[in-house]
């Protein structure tokens, strides 16, 4: 197996930890071509040279860090691989901002090696194999990149390409920080700055300003910058959830499969009345747990509900027409067992659900949010049909749930049906029926998988303590609703893609 590593220079150092990974992994199987010998001030030889080793190649690996989201040649090797069809495994070596990566690596599955533990270490091995093979290279081959400009070459060619696509005015910002970032390119500046205000138009008001207040803050000539000019970066463990999440919190690995879905209760979803359709659903992480009262503090105390970033546009808009602060329920001394630290979050909304999720991939720099409905049925059910994710009978003691007899009052810590013996899964996935409905990324309707598309109506799964009826806790069971409303019988769990 032959792979090539697209990494900045800046990197090289964790880059070179991460090739004595791969051979403790892998030995004499595995071939790795990353430029550790060439000179990048080559040229066009230096060039030509990396781009004959990702067209030999079988996997492109992708250095996930902070310089790598700065790196004209890398956004340029990483286009080339996508243009010959390789396969690519982003691999996260250092703190990144994922809502800065392309859309597509945003959504992949990106495996953490900041610490090299034995867990990653099993993770990066697995999924390097479970890849599929690299094509045959297309006939003919696709163009092949220029050769990489120099930072001021390379942000003013930017500059002349740029569309009113969000993700390139994102590289675009991270282009100019990093020119009044260089002393030798600073110089540059007034040259860029005066391309900016050429383009008179609304696309270029906020870099233009974002430009000027760098310059700002680099009178001529240059000066040092400020000791502590942002935050520290925030180092993520081999176990990040308890960095921000109190317990009980873990993940669990969900291997790839299928799942057959069908038609809703009333008919108007996109699975068409009186069908079935099967969909692949690929590898993930889901939490073991719905997310806890005190779980979800964290955020209220980040100022969650006061940051505008970590909420969708229609969120934002509908918390502050409703004047959300918190949870419903919280400070109701009437409801205090929906409020209790280890009981799942109820009286929440879709979109503070997506927010909690957008503010911990940002805590995490992980992609975090609500699972699909494919990935929740398939964490719940497993590989042989069951109905329920104990197995194919119904038992009321094994969730938290109002039928027959049975007549829950409130929500039940997330752990009382945990357990092989209890009411977990096949891949041990706890309270997956009962307890709380789980919002899902899923638009009933459509079925797209966009959290930015959020006023439309949002998949429910599992039922929940107040449901009399065992047919709404089957694992197949579809329950849906409007995203704004938050009442006492829904909440959720997360999934990491």
């Amino acid at each position: 197996m032959k792979l090539f590593i697209s990494y900045s220079s800046k990197d090289r150092a964790l880059v070179e930890t991460l090739h004595d990974d791969l051979d403790l992994l892998f030995g004499d199987a595995i071939s790795i071509w990353y430029d550790r010998e060439l000179n990048r001030s080559g040229g066009h030889q230096w060039w030509a040279l990396i781009l004959e080793a990702i067209r030999s190649c079988d996997i492109f690996l992708y250095a996930l860090s902070g310089s790598v989201l700065k790196s004209e040649p890398c956004r340029r090797e990483y286009g080339y691989a996508r243009a010959l069809g390789k396969p690519v495994l982003p691999v996260l070596i250092a703190e990144t901002d994922i809502r800065l990566l392309p859309v597509e690596l945003q959504k992949a599955q990106i495996v953490g090696m900041m610490d090299h533990s034995r867990d990653q270490l099993r993770s990066l091995r697995s999924s390097l194999l479970g890849l599929p093979p690299a094509p045959p290279l297309p006939d003919p081959l696709p163009a092949e990149p220029e050769t990489p400009l120099d930072p001021v070459g390379a942000l003013n060619d930017r500059i002349a390409r740029l569309t009113a696509d969000a993700d390139a005015q994102r590289l675009l910002l991270l282009d100019i920080e990093e020119l009044f970032d260089d002393e030798i390119h600073r110089a540059h500046a007034p040259e860029v700055l005066a391309r900016l205000i050429e383009r008179d138009d609304i696309l270029f008001a906020r870099i233009l300003r974002r430009a000027q207040m760098l310059q700002a803050r680099h009178p001529d000539p240059p000066t040092p910058p400020p000791a502590v000019d942002f935050p520290p970066p925030l180092v993520i463990p081999s176990t990040p959830s308890r960095l921000v999440l109190p317990d009980p919190f873990a993940w669990i690995d969900i291997p790839a499969g299928k799942v057959t879905l069908g038609e809703g209760y009333d008919g108007k979803g996109y699975i068409p009345k009186g069908k079935t359709q099967t969909f692949p659903v690929p590898a993930f992480a889901i939490a073991k747990y719905p997310i806890t009262n005190a779980q979800f503090r964290g955020f209220v105390e980040a100022q969650g509900y006061q940051t505008e970033r970590w909420w969708t546009p229609d969120g934002w808009r509908a918390r502050g027409a409703n004047n959300w602060t918190q949870p419903r329920f919280w400070g109701d001394a009437d409801r205090e067992p929906f409020s209790r630290p280890d009981h799942p979050v109820v009286g929440v909304s879709w979109f503070e659900a997506a927010a909690f999720c957008l503010w911990l991939s940002e805590a995490w720099s992980v992609r975090i949010m609500l699972p699909t409905e494919q990935m929740w049925q398939r964490a719940a059910q497993g590989d042989d049909g069951r109905a329920y994710p104990w197995g194919k009978d119904w038992d009321a003691a094994r969730c938290q749930n109002s039928v027959g007899s049975r007549s829950s009052k409130h929500t039940a810590p997330v752990t009382q049906h945990a357990g092989r013996d209890k009411g977990d899964s096949p891949f041990e996935v706890s309270d997956m029926a009962g307890n709380v409905w789980e919002w899902c990324l899923t638009d009933y309707e459509s079925g797209e998988q966009d959290e930015n598309k959020s006023a439309n109506i949002r998949v429910l799964r599992g039922g929940s303590w107040y449901d009399c009826n065992a047919e709404g806790f089957r694992v197949d069971h579809r329950g849906r609703i409007t995203p704004e409303f938050r009442v006492n019988i829904r909440g959720f769990r997360i999934a990491r893609f």
